[in-house]
C-alpha cells in the first residue's frame, strides 16, 4: 500500500525535511508501519520454526519405548535359582 500510495502522490520526489506536507508525513508513517509490521513478522515466523523445531526434539526425545523384563536363570547344586527383575 505504502509503494501504491507514494508512486501516486510522488511521481517526482517528497521532501524527506522538516517541512513536511501532510501527504508527506502520511507516507513517512504508512513506510514506518510497514517496517515494523515486517519486522514483527519476521521475529513471528522465527519464533515459530524454534517452536516446531523444539517440538519435533521432545517428541524424538520422549518417544515411548519397550522395556522388557531381565530373566536370570542359575545353575545351584541342588537345582537352579531363577530371578526377574525389571525397570519403570
Amino acid at each position: 500500500r505504502f509503494e501504491a500510495n507514494f508512486a501516486l502522490l510522488c511521481p517526482t520526489s517528497c521532501s524527506a525535511g522538516l517541512d513536511q506536507t501532510p501527504t508527506e508525513r502520511q507516507l513517512a508513517e504508512q513506510r514506518d508501519s510497514a517496517k515494523l509490521k515486517g519486522a514483527v513478522g519476521v521475529s513471528m515466523m522465527a519464533l515459530g520454526g524454534a517452536v516446531i523445531v523444539g517440538g519435533v526434539v521432545w517428541v524424538v526425545l520422549n518417544r515411548p519405548h519397550r522395556v522388557l523384563p531381565k530373566m536370570e536363570v542359575t545353575p545351584t547344586s541342588g537345582g537352579a535359582s531363577a530371578s526377574v527383575g525389571w525397570q519403570f
